[in-house]
């Protein structure tokens, strides 16, 4: 008898640092559920989910979140579009949602997603509040704003 392919994700996410056969193959078969025959521009293995949560965590740093709030984060990320507008069709591409848990990043959703020519990638990773004020603070350190008459 086969075993039926999952088309959902578990309730807690595939792990993303979990390598043994069972898990590749569980998170092969739940891509190829959602990917259909495309196989192009999608995400096909851990390999690729692994390099998007690599990114997402390099980000983190970046904002320099401490490693204790990490936990919750969320990374959101969908490859863009052909380069070239001669590329007339929209291209079937993988939209990932990782969530960031003590242990690592997991994969909690993937959907099939279409992006037409020209359109950008979209990597978005969600932070605590207090770190988004802390980077607003360090982006404008130095400036201040000029007074309303000057600046009309």
């Amino acid at each position: 008898m086969e075993k039926a392919v999952r088309n959902t994700a578990p309730k807690n996410g595939f792990k993303l640092s979990d390598t043994s056969e069972e898990n590749l193959a569980a998170v092969r078969d739940y891509l190829f559920s959602i990917n259909g025959r495309a196989t192009s521009h999608t995400k096909t293995d851990l390999s690729a989910i692994v390099e998007v949560a690599e990114i997402a965590e390099a980000e983190l740093d970046r904002a320099e979140v401490a490693k204790a709030a990490r936990v919750g984060c969320l990374a959101v990320q969908c490859d863009g579009g052909a380069g070239r507008k001669s590329y007339q069709y929209a291209q079937t591409v993988t939209l990932l949602r990782l969530r960031r848990f003590a242990e690592g990043w997991r994969l909690m959703e993937a959907r099939r997603a279409e992006s037409r020519p020209l359109e950008p990638t979209i990597f978005e990773v969600s932070i605590p509040a207090k770190y988004i004020y802390q980077l607003r603070i360090k982006a404008t350190m130095g400036f201040t704003a000029l007074p309303k008459k000057v600046a009309a």
